[in-house]
């Protein structure tokens, strides 16, 4: 089967687009019973659509699989029409990563938050930027209190 690739490829082949259709469906990721559904279902969503063509981008971030874009037509693909399914799944791939990152960064700051020790965040200038409620059950402060203060204000006994 030619996934993973990284590469967009096109099919034109009727067989072809069968072959790669059933080979998509034996992937392991899939669950049990929805490939089985699909399987089933697949030639004659093909035969009722009558595709002609598709072409298959993977959404692939640091090596590894994360979906795939596929688009199929009755007709026949202009010659652009693979760079330019490359760069919608390649905008799709950045959507997906940065969605991604953005509940990894919820589930560190629900950890920070939650955290026992006291923990404050100071930029390079030493002004205090963050701090969770451990630090300031500790210190007294409130974050409005803290914020934009340098640190030293943690020495001063105020």
């Amino acid at each position: 089967m030619r996934l993973p690739c990284t590469d967009p490829f096109l099919v034109d082949d009727k067989d072809e687009i069968e072959r790669w259709a059933k080979e998509f469906l034996e992937i392991p990721s899939l669950p049990t019973p929805l490939s089985k559904s699909i399987r089933k279902l697949m030639p004659k969503i093909l035969d009722l659509l009558d595709i002609q063509a598709m072409i298959v981008a993977p959404l692939v971030s640091d090596g590894k699989a994360i979906g795939l874009l596929e688009v199929s037509t009755k007709t026949r693909f202009a010659r652009n029409d693979v760079w330019r399914v490359a760069t919608i799944a390649k905008q799709i791939t950045t959507a997906i990563r940065r969605k991604l990152s953005e509940e990894q960064m919820r589930l560190q700051a629900a950890a920070l938050d939650a955290a026992a020790n006291a923990i404050m965040i100071a930029d390079q200038a030493g002004k205090m930027i963050w701090a969770n409620p451990s630090f300031m059950d500790l210190t007294g402060y409130g974050l409005d209190e803290i914020v934009g203060q340098k640190t030293r204000l943690l020495k001063s006994g105020q």
